[in-house]
């Protein structure tokens, strides 16, 4: 099924012609190590569209690996380099390192791929900023943080954490909105 909505974008991308990445690096629930790829296009009526491409596991996030990675990744499902026109990611140096990060390792291959640091970035790091200067929502995250902590540190504190959320008919990663009404 998912190769199915993989080949979707993918076609919508090859009608487009020219496309930019979106890539980030972050870590999964078990703490490995994954990059997010999002393809964006501009359809024929020219509104901008963001794809989710997938996540792809990797065990390093050198600016080598993760040059080859979307490379490979790109090349793999029928996009050429040479159609790239722009790379988005945020401020790691392996993503943005001007000698061995992947925009320079990209852009030796296509100029014409230009590096755009990535706005979203820029404003999570003003509201991380933000969020330690105001008590209240310091305490909070603070709070939450100790919590989240305290209870993946037992697996017995987890079951019975999964047991509650299960008893409320949450999923994992629902928020308040999503709880359903007994």
């Amino acid at each position: 099924m998912t190769h199915i909505v993989v080949r979707d974008i993918v076609d919508n991308v090859l009608i487009a012609d020219i496309f930019s990445i979106i890539v980030d690096e972050t870590q999964d629930l078990s703490r490995h190590k994954q990059v997010a790829i999002i393809l964006r296009y501009v359809n024929n009526d020219f509104s901008p569209i963001e794809a989710f491409l997938g996540f792809y596991k990797v065990e390093s996030t050198d600016g080598l690996t993760l040059s080859l990675l979307t490379k490979n990744v790109l090349i793999s499902n029928g996009l050429q380099l040479e159609c790239l026109r722009g790379q988005c990611y945020d401020l790691a140096v392996s993503m943005r390192g001007a000698y061995k990060g992947v925009q320079s390792r990209i852009k030796e291959e296509n100029p014409l791929a230009l590096y755009v640091h990535c706005n979203a970035h820029i404003l999570n790091l003003c509201l991380v900023d933000l969020s330690k200067q105001i008590s209240h929502v310091k305490n909070v995250f603070g709070t939450l943080s100790t919590l989240h902590n305290y209870i993946n540190t037992s697996s017995k504190r987890q079951a019975v954490f999964d047991n509650m959320r299960s008893k409320l008919n949450m999923k994992m990663g629902d928020g308040p909105s999503t709880l359903k009404k007994s």
